[in-house]
């Protein structure tokens, strides 16, 4: 019942069928209530020639685990039964080790037993390959964890080869070949390891104290840790050897703060303690939790109330079992945080528990509470507000707790300005120069910047051109532009006409010329008229730009046409200054401001005195997804006073690389 076929060598062809048996007869399977009677049957026949009688009773009368026999009318009769059975099952059954959850334990001694003398002979038959390291580990059970200082050995020999380009069956060598021998000579040491399972050796004596010892190591390869259990009888004894562990009195609070100020001249990031807290009095919670590690209140009052359970189950202290954290933890949390006022207000303590005054306690009228919470009491005690608003918390300025909650207030209004945050922190808190603190949080509220932010300052204007200011006859250099439409009667019908402009670039002075239409004609014609009158101008300037909508295309397909081309001149350039990297908001005007989209400037653009006056920036297409370039003015853009980080900046460029070229060249066009 307990026989299986398999194959001898599956890489075979074709597979030889082996039989196979369990040597040990497991728990669970479909033949089970047979098998359990066939063991009796044969470890009771052992001693049948000792005790036939009682052997042949229970052979007969035993059903799975069930007894049914006895003694009829005799009372001793049935306990020399119930003897006999007693110690003849207990013979049967009894072995110096029993496995107990797949650990070996001595029932004589009370022991923990592990012999690995099986893994040893496993170990030498394993080629040295990163698969045997992995089988090997693998194979120690140990769930306790007393064979750590070699499992985590095997397990960081493991690590180095999954980090290196040995494949699964590819022979070792160099130092990982040293570290499996050493590994392999090592597991011959752990042949017969006996651990007591017992605490303590003097079970009647009832004065002892116990204390925990921790110890723990760390490295860039593994972490490990280890507790030990020290008890102390009232004689003075203690449990193990006193050359083992020290008897000097425990650190006292005063020792602790000197312990801290050593730590803290050479300042480790993870060098926090909870020895000597004090949940109820004055207590550095700031050494233990770094409040700048928070971007909101809520998330640090969380964290705080987990460790403050935390610190009452280790000293047995009653605390709430749910996981959630409740408000009545968050309360003693924000009660904690708010008693580092005593760091900036001692003086203050001092002269309140004295009885004496100083400028501070006069002028705000301060006390303490019942929670030793410093408050300020005002002249509102009748009004119908609540307490904390008659009696707020005095909190000082620059502590991190007190920017935590000038920003829960910031965004509990909705960013709606100073004085409303200042509003909403004076219902409970009282902070000192509390203005300048608010100022300084909303300066650096992201949110604001987006939303009240300026644009960036146009440049300096430039000098005006040499056609500008030079000492040359009227339109010697000359702009062009058209206006209208204007409506005109002719032979009692309402036409449309335009006016074409020319201007002089120097003394300003102006010729108009009517036209009936946008065409090239047209404006060969009155151009031809204002040259008969005013001359042939050295230059023409046009801005090439829409004059009214309804002209606009009209007036590009005229000022681009091949004929006027010839006769007008280049075109001037405009540009603008930013840093490459900044993020800015797009201003667009067509759109609300909430809906303006965030940019990445890219590059800088300077016209010809070299002053900056455009850029390129990066923006995402929001229908496509993908990005795309832009060129922009400076005063279109507004600065949100961040900057993106090199590599951040490295990610986005191929994105933009591989934008089209047609969108990522697109220029707008370029004023003369």
């Amino acid at each position: 019942m307990l026989k299986f076929l398999w194959f001898e060598d599956i890489n075979q062809d074709p597979p030889t069928l082996k039989e196979y048996e369990f040597r040990r007869r497991p728990f669970g399977l479909t033949p089970s209530p047979a098998i359990l009677p066939s063991t009796i049957s044969h470890h009771l026949s052992r001693y049948k020639e000792i005790e036939p009688e009682i052997v042949s009773l229970l052979l007969e009368s035993l059903y799975v685990d069930d007894f049914a026999g006895g003694a009829y009318d005799d009372d001793d009769e049935a306990l020399h039964i119930y003897r006999t059975s007693h110690d003849l099952m207990g013979k049967v059954s009894k072995s110096n080790c029993a496995k107990i959850l797949g650990i070996s334990w001595n029932e004589d001694s009370d022991e923990f037993c592990y012999d690995l003398g099986e893994l040893v002979e496993y170990a030498k038959s394993l080629s040295a390959t990163k698969r045997s390291v992995l089988k090997l580990s693998a194979k120690v059970f140990d769930p306790i964890g007393l064979f750590s200082p070699f499992t985590v050995t095997m397990k960081m020999l493991f690590q180095t080869l999954c980090t290196t380009s040995v494949n699964w069956d590819d022979e070792l060598d160099g130092k990982a070949l040293t570290a499996w021998k050493s590994l392999v000579k090592d597991l011959q040491a752990l042949s017969d390891i006996r651990v007591p399972r017992c605490y303590f050796q003097r079970l009647n004596e009832l004065f002892r104290t116990h204390e925990i010892h921790g110890f723990c190591d760390v490295s860039d390869l593994a972490f490990a840790a280890v507790v030990y259990l020290r008890t102390a009888h009232s004689n003075g004894d203690i449990e193990e050897s006193k050359d083992q562990w020290p008897v000097d009195p425990q650190p006292t609070s005063k020792d602790n703060d000197e312990a801290y100020n050593e730590v803290m001249k050479n300042p480790h990031p993870i060098v926090h303690s909870l020895s000597g807290i004090s949940l109820n009095g004055s207590v550095h919670i700031e050494r233990i939790l770094d409040p700048q590690r928070y971007n909101t209140k809520t998330k640090l009052l969380r964290v705080t109330a987990l460790v403050i359970r935390f610190i009452k189950k280790t000293r047995k202290q009653p605390c709430t079992l749910s996981p959630e954290v409740n408000a009545d933890e968050l309360k003693e949390s924000e009660k904690l945080w708010i008693r580092i006022q005593s760091t900036d207000f001692a003086e203050e303590i001092e002269c309140i528990h004295n009885g004496c005054m100083n400028s501070r306690v006069n002028q705000l009228g301060l006390f303490v509470d019942d929670d030793t919470i410093i408050r300020w009491d005002g002249r509102i005690g009748h009004s119908t507000m609540p307490d904390d608003a008659k009696q707020p918390i005095l909190l000082p300025p620059k502590q991190e707790f007190t920017r935590l909650i000038i920003r829960e207030a910031h965004e509990l209004v909705h960013h709606d300005g100073i004085r409303e945050t200042l509003n909403c922190v004076r219902r409970k808190y009282w902070v000192l120069r509390s203005r300048e603190s608010v100022k300084r949080m909303v300066r650096r509220c992201v949110t604001c910047k987006r939303f009240e932010a300026k644009p960036f300052a146009a440049a300096k204007e430039p000098a005006l051109p040499s056609s500008r200011v030079n000492d040359e006859p009227p339109f010697s250099n000359t702009g062009i532009d058209f206006a209208g439409p204007l409506y005109a009667m002719a032979n009692r019908e309402s036409k449309k006409v335009y006016i074409c402009l020319f201007t002089c670039a120097s003394t300003r002075a102006v010729h108009l010329e009517l036209v009936p239409c946008l065409s090239v004609s047209s404006f060969l014609q009155a151009f031809r008229r204002f040259v008969s009158r005013r001359g042939l101008p050295s230059r023409l300037i046009t801005d090439n730009a829409k004059t009214f909508k309804s002209a606009s295309k009209e007036a590009k397909n005229i000022l681009r046409s091949s004929e006027i081309q010839r006769e007008m001149a280049s075109r001037g350039k405009r540009k603008q200054y930013i840093a490459v990297g900044d993020v800015v908001v797009l201003k667009n005007d067509s759109t609300p401001r909430m809906f303006w989209k965030l940019a990445r400037v890219k590059e800088l653009i300077k016209s010809q005195d070299g002053v900056i006056r455009a850029a390129k920036i990066c923006v995402v297409n929001s229908g496509k997804g993908r990005v795309i370039e832009l060129r922009r003015l400076i005063q279109h853009l507004i600065p949100l006073e961040l900057k993106l980080s090199p590599d951040t900046e490295n990610d986005v460029s191929p994105a933009v690389e591989s934008a089209p070229k047609e969108e990522s060249t697109r220029q707008r066009p370029r004023r003369s």
